[in-house]
């Protein structure tokens, strides 16, 4: 395979205000080596803060100012910057923050329109895209009022529009329901071997269909391999924080398909901490997101809120813990 991406010896590091009026250095790569391959399906894994992140932001193009060698296409990068790696997408692991439309469609159309497409392609390839992640019934919606699973959706919906050569994915199935999991699936199914696809988590699950896997820790490269290699090393995933006991319990489960689902711990059906009577909310007047919504949420309780995208589960969330305030009628 051709060699995409080489990294020699990369140290990143960022500054940032630590609270007390003073400013600090925190390290993000450490003494990192690592090559990339074109049409290579690569799955970076690692626990929070080892680096992970910084990893495909640099291979995007948006890192702060590094040490090392970077060569991209076998050229070394000698000034650093986004318009290098145009034709690679990144998605990050809070989507919310890179989109900047007013408006679903307009988010979509923004990539197209800096590439100069002219408006009918742009028209057919929103109308595909939006079809495709489930999309189009909030094309007029602001992005803002998206459920966590249609923001995650939109910001992957809008990185691949423009058809890019190499896909950054960090973290790419947070929030995401069954259906646009799956299509999220399909996509990397039809993508593999066609171009470059990194995907960033800290669960190893993730990794079974990747071409190589490689583990972060504390700032540095530690491991890489196979899937197999790498995921059957339950010793090595362990040492580097990974979660591979839950993982196992729930490949098991899969292998399996006994549906067994564990029973929950008892609760004290008098020690009552939350109440929804008959609650509604609806985002700056518009359709209600919750309905009639009746519920009781007790005390050391664990509750699953199971629904797919746009059903409400972020939104009630938020209102549980009191970040999202309601305006209750007045009678």
């Amino acid at each position: 395979m051709k060699l995409l991406y080489s990294l020699k010896n990369i140290c990143l590091n960022y500054t940032c205000f630590d609270g007390s009026a003073k400013y600090r250095e925190i390290t993000a790569l450490k003494d990192f080596t690592l090559d990339i391959y074109e049409n290579e399906y690569l799955v970076v894994l690692g626990a929070n803060g080892s680096g992970k992140s910084s990893l495909g932001k640099l291979l995007a193009g948006i890192a702060d100012s590094f040490t090392g060698e970077l060569y991209y296409y076998g050229e070394k990068i000698v000034e650093y910057s986004r318009d290098i790696f145009q034709d690679t997408a990144l998605v990050l692991q809070e989507p919310q923050f890179q989109l900047l439309m007013p408006t679903v469609r307009e988010e979509l159309a923004l990539p197209l329109r800096n590439r100069g497409v002219g408006d009918e392609e742009i028209k057919l390839k929103i109308e595909e895209i939006g079809e495709r992640f489930g999309l189009k019934e909030s094309f007029n919606n602001k992005p803002d009022d998206l459920s966590g699973g249609q923001t995650t959706s939109l910001a992957i919906a809008t990185a691949l529009i423009t058809e890019p050569l190499t896909i950054i994915l960090d973290e790419p199935d947070s929030h995401l329901d069954s259906t646009i999991h799956k299509t999220l699936d399909d996509i990397i199914n039809q993508y593999h071997h066609h171009k470059t696809i990194i995907s960033i988590s800290q669960y190893p699950l993730s990794a079974w269909k990747a071409d190589r896997v490689i583990i972060l820790n504390n700032c540095r490269l530690v491991a890489q391999g196979t899937p197999s290699e790498i995921l059957e090393n339950t010793e090595l995933l362990n040492k580097n924080n990974l979660k591979i006991s839950r993982e196992k319990k729930f490949l098991s489960i899969q292998k399996e398909k006994t549906g067994c689902i564990p029973r929950g711990n008892e609760i004290d059906n008098n020690d009552v901490l939350i109440v929804f009577d008959n609650v509604c909310f609806a985002y700056d007047k518009g359709e209600d997101v919750l309905n009639n919504i009746d519920l009781k949420l007790y005390r050391g309780q664990k509750v699953g809120l199971v629904g797919p995208s746009g059903s409400g589960k972020t939104t009630l969330g938020l209102i549980t813990v009191s970040y999202t305030h309601l305006t209750l009628p007045t009678n």
